[in-house]
């Protein structure tokens, strides 16, 4: 049999006065005497009481083994009911996706055609831009061939204007050269005159020639000076 010990601070006066009622509660133990009383209460209640050796782990271990054991119930209970629930779940997300993929697959095709449809648009403008950025090149190489040709006959001309420009400045020197001379020769024909020169000629050659002579000569004198005068 298991022993059994009483707590050290009991005083056999404490010891005496609680056990004298233990009669009262066992009446057919009133005849043993009381230690072994005590024994045959404690092997047939108390040692036949089985605690559980380990608790959850969620509970607090100063918890009583009845609330213990009720709280593991509870939460066994609540356990397969949240299974239960999340089974459900599962299929109804099940069923909700495959009531919804044809649709969301025709979608797709549909988006994939509508892609291709704007990729092949998409390249067509981009062939097109192409020919007319080829084109537009071939009309600027033009242009700039045309604009070179321009340029090097602005220069002849340049050159030719300069070239004009030089002879009428030869021009206009040998003009004013040539004016000079002929104010200095019409001085100097202005002079002769003044000096009598062609008086004292005119007689001499009235006095040797004939009046025919004469005529002739200051006819031609006449005619010189009018050419002169144009």
């Amino acid at each position: 049999l298991p022993s059994f010990s009483l707590p050290l601070s009991l005083s056999s006066s404490s010891f005496a006065r609680i056990f004298s009622y233990f009669p009262l509660f066992f009446p057919p133990l009133s005849f043993l005497p009381l230690p072994l009383s005590l024994l045959l209460v404690y092997y047939f209640t108390l040692s036949h009481l089985s605690l559980p050796t380990s608790l959850p782990p969620f509970l607090p271990p100063s918890l009583p083994p009845y609330l213990c054991r009720s709280a593991s119930a509870e939460v066994r209970r609540e356990r397969s009911r949240l299974q239960r629930e999340v089974e459900s779940l599962k299929e109804q997300l099940a069923t909700r996706v495959a009531n919804e993929k044809p649709a969301s697959s025709g979608g797709e095709v549909t988006k994939m055609r509508t892609l291709e449809r704007t990729s092949r648009t998409l390249k067509s403008d981009k062939a097109q831009l192409q020919e007319e950025i080829a084109g537009l090149r071939e009309e600027l190489a033009g242009k700039d061939k045309d604009v070179r040709e321009a340029k090097a006959a602005y220069r002849e001309s340049q050159d030719e204007i300069t070239r004009i420009t030089d002879k009428l400045n030869d021009t206009r020197a040998h003009k004013v050269k040539y004016s000079r001379l002929a104010r200095e020769k019409e001085e100097e024909i202005g002079g002769f005159l003044d000096c009598g020169v062609f008086n004292f000629l005119l007689l001499f050659y009235i006095l040797r020639f004939s009046l025919l002579d004469v005529y002739l000569y200051v006819c031609m004198h006449a005619c010189r000076g009018k050419g002169e005068q144009d």
